[in-house]
């Protein structure tokens, strides 16, 4: 007799087929051997009570409550844990976008770094060229004036008058004061 009937559903036996062939059965290859009373357990396969069944039937519904409980518990848990890992997943990849418009923004302000600090340089060696030229201008300026100075007290003599200021003595004083003397 098989357990599942045509639809494949448990079959329930009544007590009498599930219980198989007994003592002396003559299905029974081998003769069992008497059982002794005190050996034979009384209330086995006997049925239970009445206050018995309610009592089983409440540990199985308490059972089954508190099964279902930590099942509700642990979906909720895992619910959380899912929405926990969905914005820890959202907040990753917007940083991993922010990180990667920083190196970007970073690589451009390098460039622009190396750009300014190359420009700098050129500056100030254009800088440097500039003040060695003005340098330059200042001592042949101050060679000239000295020059003029020595020729005019050269002839003012030999004219046998006395200096009079004249408007080119005041040029060459207006352009010394003009042109600052530079020190390193």
């Amino acid at each position: 007799m098989s357990d599942f009937n045509d639809r494949g559903q448990l079959v329930k036996r009544k007590y009498k087929d599930w219980a198989g062939p007994g003592l002396g059965h003559c299905d029974n290859d081998k003769m069992s051997k008497a059982v002794e009373p005190s050996q034979q357990p009384s209330k086995a396969k006997a049925p239970p009570l009445p206050t018995e069944a309610l009592s089983k039937d409440e540990k199985v519904t308490s059972t089954g409550l508190a099964a279902e409980t930590q099942a509700a518990r642990l979906v909720a848990l895992f619910r959380r844990l899912w929405e926990l890992y969905i914005t820890q997943n959202a907040k990753s990849s917007r940083l991993e976008k922010e990180i990667s418009q920083m190196q970007i923004t970073h690589t451009c302000l390098v460039n622009e770094n190396t750009q300014l600090n190359c420009h700098c340089r050129d500056e100030e060696a254009c800088l440097c060229h500039f003040r060695a030229v003005i340098q330059k201008l200042q001592k042949d300026i101050i060679n000239v004036v000295k020059k003029w100075e020595n020729f005019q007290m050269t002839e003012a003599p030999a004219a046998g008058g006395a200096e009079k200021p004249t408007q080119e003595k005041e040029d060459v004083a207006v352009i010394m004061s003009a042109v600052p003397a530079q020190e390193d």
